[in-house]
């Protein structure tokens, strides 16, 4: 046997047992006469589990067995396998490489992380899946149980209430599932915060109403220190959600509504007051005139297009997407979500970087 085939094994007999994910494996190869080889197998599978399967090896042959067994004949031949995918690697690179020059995302082998869905996926309507895909719904909480391919990643569901895992499959990874988005484009307790103010008028009353600030000076200075989520001006007085206020209310157990803009989320997370951020997205601009009798065509279209911007720019940062037919639909769903998040466990995001 000469070197080049000295890592050349003996022609084995697979068998293996077929389960809900076929028969865990995919393979390459079979154009213009090259060999057909195992690619990648999936952890947990059949392939997986009998162990005799091995990246790398060439498929000679396969027999049918019984409805629930395979035959697979195959050999061990690393070097001819290595030889394959260094072109489907140099090909990739050519194609996939970005025209202004900016570098291609490499993940570690194996690496593994938790992650939360920003989308709804359905594997059914992916025609590049390699596998079997798994499905999930925007706010499901994912473990990636290896991150080392950068189109494909392998993972599981997680049950917020019990942090269980259930299922195994494919899902697209964050590179792919952006260039993909890049393309297409071409019961509860609640309790209201106290907002600060600057000026108090003859009815309202301090702590009731609004706390009220001693001067203009102390507020800019409170604002600048990031004291507040929020803050603005109407009729030359300044208005501001402060981080104190929402704080005392969540230390009350209750949960505290506030409708504020995608930047104040941030806000939130930075002061370590994660909060169950609900978008309420419209379906239409026709379903946002059906709701609204009064608002007009143009200002529907405003109002539509103003939701469609922000969930692109703070989608990232929304617990969950809601939309409903009816305001009772809306307030059902939301108070839904918010019984599903406030568990003992919450998901913060990580610094880290994908």
């Amino acid at each position: 046997m000469d070197g080049a085939n000295s890592s050349v094994e003996d022609v084995r007999t697979v068998v293996l047992q077929k389960g809900p994910s076929g028969l865990g494996f995919n393979i390459v190869g079979g154009e213009d006469g090259e060999g057909i080889f195992v690619s990648f197998i999936l952890a947990g599978g059949p392939a997986d589990l009998c162990g005799e399967l091995r990246r790398g090896d060439q498929i000679l042959s396969v027999n049918g067995g019984t409805n629930q067994t395979v035959n697979v004949v195959v050999q061990y031949r690393p070097e001819e396998y290595n030889r394959f995918e260094a072109k489907i690697h140099d090909l990739k690179q050519q194609m996939s490489h970005p025209v202004s020059g900016g570098t291609l995302l490499r993940t570690s082998q194996k690496r593994s992380l938790y992650v939360r869905a920003l989308f709804d996926y359905d594997p059914t309507k992916d025609d590049g899946l390699p596998s079997r895909g798994l499905a999930f719904r925007h706010g499901d909480i994912l473990h990636v149980t290896n991150a080392g391919d950068d189109e494909w990643w392998q993972a599981r569901r997680v049950v917020l209430d019990t942090g269980d895992e259930h299922g195994m499959g494919i899902v697209p990874s964050k590179r792919r599932w952006e260039r993909k988005q890049r393309a297409r484009d071409r019961s509860v307790k609640f309790q209201g915060h106290v907002p600060n103010v600057l000026d108090k008028r003859e009815y309202e009353v301090d702590g009731r109403d609004y706390h009220f600030v001693s001067s203009r000076e102390q507020m800019e200075k409170d604002i600048q220190n990031h004291l507040f989520i929020e803050a603005g001006q109407y009729n030359e007085n300044l208005y501001g959600t402060s981080v104190a206020s929402v704080r005392e209310v969540a230390d009350k157990g209750k949960h505290c509504i506030l409708d504020v803009s995608g930047n104040a989320i941030k806000r939130l997370q930075v002061a370590q007051l994660y909060p169950i951020a609900i978008f309420i997205k419209p379906k239409s601009v026709e379903s946002i005139m059906e709701m609204n009798k009064r608002m007009t065509e143009e200002q529907a279209k405003k109002t539509f297009e103003r939701a469609i911007k922000m969930e692109q720019e703070f989608g990232e940062y929304f617990t969950a997407v809601v939309q409903g037919d009816t305001p009772e639909d809306i307030y059902n769903q939301v108070k839904e979500v918010i019984e599903e998040q406030s568990g003992p466990k919450i998901w913060v995001p990580a610094k880290e970087k994908l």
